[in-house]
């Protein structure tokens, strides 16, 4: 979900909660030794000069130009991050481990890894970077100055298809800057030719099997991000007009430890809307309890979600199956795009854990978040249906399963930055599900 910060007339998320737009050990970023935050004033610099001894330290080290060392940590992506934000032309910094130089700021390449390790370097090619990372599914490709991730692993989904091509032409939902995330796209009209027309979606949202931690660190200036936000959420879009609104649920520190709230975000705009049958807006729809010896969070919850648009606004009805708790909500569309496009828009189903990046567009993939065993079942959409005013008006509508071993509705979908989540397609007493499973821990 690409977050950009608007001013709205209902409540919007914390600014801490919006900067950063389609995520995954458990020591988050390690044992970090330094004299400051990665954005403290004096540079976090500590008076140690690089030694002899680098070739039998097993942590990185990350040194400014004078070879003093600014950060000791175990976790390489918190060296690279801290090198990209503190180099300068006038300061480059360097990453060093067991003695190996792996980054030098602001050098012409690319710098490869496949997990926590660092593999190589290559020519500062973003095709070639995209190419290498599709033939390895847990890498990352870092730019010269550690600003970016301009390539990431993935893995697709079975029976992956974009307008009838190979998945490889797929564009949308590919973003470096978001995490790692399972994203689910329907087909477009324009683009498929059996196109079928999904402007409302259902689906049972078990969370009784999923585990949830926070990011986790020793205190708190070792983060590298202002926040992480986990998402549950659908969409539907526009084209010619083009429009954009997920719609579903987040959860951060942000919103509340043990929350899952509601959220719109409508065309980048983060919308928190009070319900339409009464209640306290941004009241929790789902809630999560700690687990004190494991330190994860578990939920009883499970949720009906219903989701559709009318000819000027984006609709959501959720019934929580646990507690009984019914919701409804809606945003206006603020364009003519559903007046004239309601009846062809085109979905998703995603789960995402995103990053509220800082100062960088790169993210810490051991930041010891965990977003795991949530599940969709029985995913289904219907047409539109020009009457309608609420979900019910769909009950007897028919439905069209979306699932990947299902073309009617499906096009593609897959795993982004998949070192870190990955998903699976099965099947049990409660019917078919989609599971997604996220992880920001090493593997």
């Amino acid at each position: 979900m690409a977050e950009r910060l608007k001013k709205a007339g209902t409540l919007l998320l914390s600014l801490a909660m919006l900067l950063g737009m389609a995520a995954c050990g458990g020591g988050g970023s390690g044992s970090l030794s330094a004299g400051g935050g990665p954005d403290s004033a004096d540079g976090g610099s500590q008076s140690s000069e690089s030694t002899s001894g680098e070739e039998e330290n097993m942590n990185y080290l990350v040194y400014d130009s004078k070879g003093e060392l600014l950060l000791e940590t175990e976790n390489i992506f918190a060296a690279y991050i801290w090198a990209g934000k503190r180099g300068i032309n006038s300061n480059k910094t360097r990453v060093v481990y067991r003695g190996e130089e792996i980054f030098s700021w602001g050098e012409p390449q690319y710098y490869k890894l496949i997990g926590s390790e660092f593999v190589g370097t290559m020519d500062r090619d973003d095709a070639a970077a995209r190419e290498w990372a599709k033939e390895n599914p847990g890498s990352y490709v870092v730019t010269e100055k550690a600003q970016d991730y301009v390539a990431l692993g993935r893995t697709d989904m079975e029976n992956s298809r974009f307008a009838g091509m190979s998945s490889d032409a797929v564009t949308q939902g590919i973003e470096y800057m978001s995490g790692s995330y399972n994203y689910m796209f329907s087909k477009r009209s324009g683009l498929d030719a059996d196109y079928i027309d999904p402007s409302y979606v259902e689906f049972t949202l078990d969370m009784t099997k999923m585990e949830f931690a926070y990011p986790t660190y020793e205190k708190a200036s070792d983060q590298m991000e202002g926040n992480w936000n986990a998402y549950i959420f659908t969409n539907f879009f526009t084209n010619s007009p083009w429009a954009s609104c997920d719609i579903g649920l987040i959860a951060s520190r942000e919103v509340g430890e043990g929350n899952w709230k509601v959220v719109f975000n409508r065309n980048g705009e983060m919308i928190t809307p009070a319900p339409d049958n009464g209640g306290e807006q941004g009241e929790p729809l789902a809630t999560m309890t700690q687990d004190e010896e494991t330190g994860l969070w578990h939920s009883e919850d499970v949720l009906r979600f219903r989701a559709y648009v009318t000819r000027s606004a984006y609709c959501l009805e959720v019934e929580n199956l646990t507690t009984g708790e019914n919701f409804v909500f809606h945003v206006d569309c603020t364009s003519d795009a559903l007046q004239l496009k309601a009846h062809e828009t085109y979905t998703m189903i995603a789960a995402s854990y995103c990053p509220v990046v800082q100062g960088t567009q790169m993210w810490d993939a051991r930041s010891g978040a965990i977003f795991r065993g949530l599940r969709f079942y029985n995913i289904k959409t219907a047409e539109f249906i020009e009457s309608a005013t609420c979900a019910d008006d769909y009950a007897a509508a028919e439905k069209y399963d979306f699932m990947p071993d299902d073309d009617s509705i499906y096009s593609y979908g897959f795993a982004q930055g998949d070192d870190n989540c990955d998903f699976a397609v099965g099947t049990d007493e409660e019917g078919t599900y989609l599971e997604s499973n996220i992880y920001y821990i090493e593997n």
